[in-house]
């Protein structure tokens, strides 16, 4: 569940003496069952441009841009743009995971979030849609997901803010493009976690006409955006935790090799924080 909330950050100052009242205790008690987690791996993952069904000899792709980068500070950036020329379909994707580990201090419910903005959009690349058998559309998602050391999940949420696709023509032909791109470049290139960015598009993500008509999002820095996922875990183990940004988009034609076409993906994210609560919700 994705949820608004104040950032909460770890004080590292003095409190007053409070004599008398439960206050000091209270405060304290919270600091103790709440940790503020730094990132410790940065993990730039790209896919080429898939096709299929490009067999004509007039038909073809080519990589224009396919830009993924991280780094230690939490931001992330994406240039993704292919030239795409033919019968058949065409994806692109990329992702950056930021990793980190964490020992739970004892056996319990916690609940992981990470805190971000971010900005993007999707550009097509058809001049003129208009009578055109063609279908397209591009996603942006993050992921927050829990990894125990014997890489089962044991917790993941995803959210999505860009869902756009041309026209938009259907729901049905939006599905099917994600399902592509789901299943032929995220799930085979970009992990664990790209295993599960994948079954939630192909499973649990319901896409909406409104979202179909966007082809930006844009998260206000300074208000953030949150994501969280609450997890069970045992006293002295260690967990893995990844929060991860992926881009991607898709093209299906049936116009044969007379019309190009020459998809964009850009995107940029920023991390600000992750924080465990001992927990659901850091309600004790």
């Amino acid at each position: 569940m994705v949820r608004r909330r104040t950032f909460l950050k770890q004080s590292g100052g003095a409190f007053p003496v409070l004599t008398g009242t439960d206050i000091f205790g209270s405060v304290r008690e919270r600091q103790q069952r709440q940790w503020s987690l730094p990132i410790e791996t940065v993990k730039e993952r790209k896919a080429p441009a898939e096709s299929y069904g490009l067999t004509g000899e007039e038909e073809g792709k080519d990589i224009i841009q396919n830009r993924v980068s991280g780094n230690s500070n939490g931001a992330s950036r994406f240039e993704l743009e292919a030239f795409f020329h033919g019968d058949g379909r065409l994806g692109m994707s990329g992702a950056t995971t930021f990793g980190t580990t964490w020992e739970a201090p004892e056996s319990g419910e916690y609940t992981l979030t990470a805190n971000y903005w971010g900005h993007g959009s999707y550009f097509p690349g058809i001049k003129d849609p208009r009578g055109l058998d063609v279908d397209t559309a591009g996603t942006g998602e993050v992921n927050l997901a829990v990894v125990n050391r014997r890489d089962s999940v044991v917790g993941k949420q995803t959210q999505v803010h860009l869902g756009s696709a041309l026209d938009p023509r259907s729901e049905e032909a939006f599905e099917k493009i994600v399902g592509f791109l789901a299943k032929r470049l995220i799930s085979v290139y970009f992990g664990l976690v790209g295993v599960i960015i994948a079954t939630f598009l192909m499973y649990a993500f319901e896409p909406n006409l409104q979202m179909l008509r966007s082809t930006d999002f844009w998260i206000e820095p300074l208000e953030g955006r949150e994501i969280d996922v609450t997890f069970p875990a045992r006293a002295g183990e260690t967990y893995d935790i990844f929060f991860t940004p992926c881009v991607g988009f898709g093209v299906e034609s049936r116009e044969g090799p007379s019309q190009p076409y020459i998809p964009r993906v850009g995107a940029k994210y920023n991390l600000d924080s992750l924080r465990i609560e001992k927990g659901d919700g850091g309600v004790f």
